[in-house]
């Protein structure tokens, strides 16, 4: 299976604002980047469930370089341990300050929401908010 099928029902719920991991039929475990096979168990046989989009920072660096020179910097990206226990890494939507330095943001709660990309791909991105900024 190429990257592009195994990823395509990923980016088409984005575009639905749904965040979606592959979850194992055989253990149940759930796993992002989608492979072939459960990291797990090996076996093939897993399909693409709904997230809460629910999560935790983990941990995060403030990048100054972006990929290429669509990208706006500096922005934060962060690991999000999602709550179904799966990891993800993406952008986290925080304020550029002397407060990131002190790792305030690990262990904050997240929750994610979606961004079009500003790149000729248009990608409907996930990105995470802290969840008190929601309230």
């Amino acid at each position: 299976m190429t990257e592009k099928l195994l990823t395509r029902k990923f980016w088409d719920s984005t575009l639905l604002n749904e965040l979606v991991r592959p979850v194992c039929n055989e253990c149940s475990t759930n796993f992002f980047t989608p492979s072939q096979v459960c990291p797990c168990c090996l076996s093939p046989n897993w399909e693409y469930q709904r997230s809460s989009g629910l999560g935790t920072v983990y941990s995060y660096t403030t990048v100054h370089r972006g990929p290429d020179m669509s990208w706006e910097v500096p922005y934060v990206l962060g690991i999000i341990d999602l709550d179904e226990g799966w990891t993800m890494l993406s952008r986290l939507l925080v304020p550029i300050s002397e407060e990131l330095l002190s790792e305030k943001l690990i262990g904050m709660k997240v929750k994610v929401e979606f961004q079009i990309e500003e790149t000729p791909q248009r990608r409907n991105l996930p990105v995470f908010r802290p969840v008190e900024e929601l309230l």
